[in-house]
This record gives structure tokens, sequence and C-alpha cells, in this order.
């Protein structure tokens, strides 16, 4: 049987078939790009990003990025307990948002997936 058709058959666990023993170059390389593609957080990285953007928020929530918060006399150590990016990376369902728990399409579906493959699953689905 061929190597590359063991690697076939193993649900796809193998990326690459390395042919000589001293090619270690090539092997910490690829050994690398794994690494990395496992630390790959997409909702957790598109959070940030829109966290850094300037949005309009029209919901009912008065905290709405921490403006009524910060002025506030009562729950100033909310804001000092939590931070101020908590409030910055504040979304809605109604607002637009990241995407959505119901018909993933963009980060949310990715980091489905992903963590799919980690727990060795067909399909992942998060809650709230």
């Amino acid at each position: 049987m061929a190597v590359e058709e063991i690697a076939g058959k193993l649900n796809k666990q193998f990326k690459r078939v390395f042919y000589r023993e001293e090619d270690y170059t090539e092997l910490d390389l690829s050994i690398l790009r794994g690494v990395k593609a496992r630390y790959r957080t997409p909702f957790f990285t598109a959070l940030k990003e829109y966290s850094k953007q300037p949005t309009g928020v029209f919901h009912a929530l008065p905290i709405s990025r921490a403006k009524s918060i910060i002025k506030s006399n009562w729950i100033q150590d909310m804001l000092q307990f939590y931070g101020p990016n908590i409030f910055m990376a504040e979304t809605s369902a109604t607002s637009g948002g990241l995407d959505s728990l119901l018909e993933p399409t963009g980060p949310i579906k990715e980091a489905q997936e992903l963590a799919a493959r980690a727990f060795g699953a067909k399909q992942t689905y998060f809650v709230t």
C-alpha cells in the first residue's frame, strides 16, 4: 500500500507526506504551519476587529460602549472590574454585529468548524 493511500484513509489527519528523513527544514516549517493553523481564533479575531470600529447603536440598552457607565456615580466599579474592552465589543442580533448563531456564514461558522475538528465531531454548534 502506498504512503499516499494510507495518509488519505486516515480522515485527513495528514496534510503532507515527507519522503526523506534529511529534510528537517521542511519538516520544521510544516509543523510550525500546523501549529499556527490550530491557534486561529476566527470569532475572537472578528470580535476584536469589530470593537475597533465606530458604530451607532440604536437598541434599548443604555450601556452602549460604556458611555453611561463612564459618567455614572453608581457603577464605576463595574467598569473598573470588567475594563472598557468588554463594552467596546458589545453587539446585538438586531444591529447586525458579527454573525448569526442561527445561520452562521462568517467567523462563527469558521469557529464551529474548527471546534468540530478539535472535538473529533462532524459538526459543532454554539449556543447562548
